[in-house]
């Protein structure tokens, strides 16, 4: 879990170097946020290895589809709520 996932640029290079600031896999990984920053988005898209999606498209299949899920805060809140 972390707190927040921002991404300031839309270059896949800064993307991936956040990435090894939190000591995140770069290779089979899903990310899930509360909301999808268009720089977070862009960023992402060009890697074939790592998703990044919203808390309302979370299901059971492509939670096992990945080896390492990253959650922040407030995706969990509203997965919470979600699931309740």
């Amino acid at each position: 879990m972390v707190d927040k996932f921002d991404v300031t640029s839309l270059k896949t290079r800064e993307f991936l170097s956040q990435l090894k600031e939190k000591n995140l896999p770069q290779q089979d990984l899903l990310i899930i946020t509360a909301s999808i920053s268009d720089e977070l988005y862009y960023s992402s898209r060009n890697i074939p290895t790592i998703e990044v999606i919203d808390d309302h498209e979370v299901n059971p299949y492509i939670l096992l589809k990945y080896k390492h899920v990253v959650v922040t805060e407030e995706a969990m809140k509203g997965l919470e709520e979600l699931f309740a």
